[in-house]
C-alpha cells in the first residue's frame, strides 16, 4: 500500500546516496582491474528521527504499520542544504510539513500542497534518458549537484550546459525511470518513491521521554 509520510516526525539527519552504480571490481589474469557499470543503480536514504509526544508517536506507528515491513511504499521527502533559486535569487522553499496532498495531521492546517513551478521539460524525454532539455519558468537555473524530481523519482544533476538556442541541457543520474512528453521539474520539494530496506520502527527513549529512531529506505524500482 502507499503510506503517508509522517511529516510530524523531525529529521535529525538524512542524506540520499546512489548505490549499485558499478558491479564488484573484476581482476584479469594480468591483474588489471575492470570496472563494469551496474544496471540496477538506485537511491538509498538512511534517516534519523526525533519523535516527541502522543501525536507524533502515533503517527509514526501508523506509518510503520502502513509500510508493512517493506511491502508498502512512501514518498520520502529529500532535503538539501543548497536548493535552486527563483528568478529573484531566492532559494526554492522547502517545508518538511507541507506537500502531502489529501492528508491531514491534527496540528497542521492550510498548507499549499502544490509544487512551485520553477522549471519544466523543453522537449520529450524517452525512457532511460540520461540527458534532458529544460526551460526555466521562474528560476535562475539548476546547478550540478542539485536534486530535483520528475514525477515520483529523484534525480541529481551531473552537468549543465546551454545549446546554441539558449535551451538548458541537464545530464542526470539515474536514467529516467519512465518516458515523459511534458512535465514540471519539482525543485522545491523533491521526493523519491521508496520502501523500507528492512523491517524497522523500534524507538529508543531518552530519560525525557523523547523517542529516537533510524530507518533505511531504498528506492522502489
Amino acid at each position: 500500500m502507499r503510506a503517508t509520510w509522517p511529516y510530524t516526525a523531525r529529521w535529525t539527519s538524512a542524506q540520499p546516496r546512489m548505490v549499485g552504480e558499478v558491479q564488484a571490481p573484476q581482476l584479469s589474469i594480468s591483474g588489471v582491474e575492470t570496472i563494469v557499470r551496474g544496471l540496477g543503480a538506485r537511491w538509498e536514504v538512511t534517516g534519523s528521527f526525533v519523535i516527541h509526544g502522543e501525536e507524533q508517536e502515533l503517527a509514526w506507528q501508523a506509518f510503520i504499520a502502513q509500510m508493512e515491513g517493506g511491502a508498502g511504499t512512501t514518498l520520502v521527502p529529500i532535503w538539501s542544504r543548497y536548493r535552486p533559486r527563483d528568478n529573484r535569487g531566492r532559494e526554492a522553499p522547502w517545508d518538511r510539513m507541507a506537500g502531502f496532498a489529501d492528508a491531514q495531521a491534527w496540528e497542521h492546517f492550510g498548507f499549499e500542497t502544490g509544487p512551485v513551478g520553477l522549471m519544466q521539460l523543453a522537449a520529450p524525454a524517452p525512457l532511460r534518458a540520461t540527458t534532458i532539455r529544460v526551460s526555466a519558468v521562474n528560476s535562475t537555473g539548476i546547478r550540478p549537484g542539485q536534486y530535483f524530481s520528475l514525477g515520483e523519482r529523484l534525480h541529481r544533476v551531473q552537468q549543465h550546459w546551454q545549446d546554441a538556442g539558449g535551451t538548458s541541457n541537464l545530464m542526470i543520474q539515474p536514467p529516467l525511470r519512465q518516458a515523459f512528453t511534458a512535465a514540471a521539474l519539482i525543485l522545491d520539494r523533491p521526493v523519491c518513491l521508496m520502501r523500507l530496506a528492512e523491517p524497522a520502527g523500534d524507538m529508543e527513549y531518552t530519560p525525557e521521554g523523547v523517542g529516537r529512531v533510524t530507518c533505511r529506505f531504498v528506492e522502489a524500482v
